[in-house]
This record gives C-alpha cells, sequence and structure tokens, in this order.
C-alpha cells in the first residue's frame, strides 16, 4: 500500500464509521461538496448523485429501507490514486424483517486531491 493509500485509509473507514452512525455532519465534512455517488444499472434507484445535498438524499432513501443496517469493512487496498474497499453490508428489511448481508466493492477518491 502506497504512503498516500495508507493516509487516506482512516478518511474512508470514518466515513463508514460515520454511515454506521447515520451522523450526517461528520459524513458532509468528509465528503466533497462536488463529489458523486454512482450507483450501478441494476441497483434500486441507479444513476449518479452529484453534489453533497443528491448525495445524503440517495443515502438517507437507501438507510430508510432497513429496520437495521450497517457496513462492516473487509479489506482496503490502492487503486491507482483510489482506495478499493470491500465491505459487508448488513440489513434487515423494514417491511418483511428479514436479513440480509451482501458483499460490495467500493471504489472511492480519497484526500485533499479528491475532486479531481
Amino acid at each position: 500500500m502506497s504512503a498516500e493509500s495508507s493516509t487516506n485509509e482512516p478518511l474512508l473507514r470514518r466515513s463508514i464509521e460515520a454511515w454506521n452512525a447515520s451522523d450526517w455532519e461528520t459524513l458532509e465534512s468528509l465528503w466533497d461538496p462536488a463529489g458523486a455517488i454512482v450507483a450501478p444499472e441494476g441497483w434500486p434507484e441507479y444513476g449518479v448523485f452529484e453534489g453533497w445535498p443528491a448525495i445524503r438524499e440517495q443515502l438517507k432513501r437507501v438507510k430508510d429501507s432497513w429496520t437495521e443496517e450497517h457496513v462492516e469493512v473487509l479489506s482496503v487496498r490502492p487503486a491507482g490514486e483510489r482506495l478499493l474497499a470491500e465491505v459487508r453490508w448488513i440489513v434487515r428489511g423494514e417491511a418483511s424483517g428479514a436479513p440480509l448481508e451482501v458483499v460490495m466493492w467500493m471504489l472511492a477518491t480519497v484526500g485533499e486531491d479528491a475532486s479531481r
């Protein structure tokens, strides 16, 4: 892992911790106000969500679908100038109460130059 990747990994982990705590203020402080998330095709609401207001709205919609949910970091490794994180998302359905665990990958641009 490069020095830059190892320096930025704590920022990625702080973002996930803030997600788990529904700490929107910390998330906003960590995310680039002009950042974007890209939900893949097949995701219930796929597309590109740009800027903090759109990102926050989308993230809240995702959280509101579950009575319980949290993310566990399984691994983090450099991917060029970005970080690739393997995570486990553990949820319980709002209506059904059914549990679900999904392993996903997140590709994140982290750090001072994240807006590039």
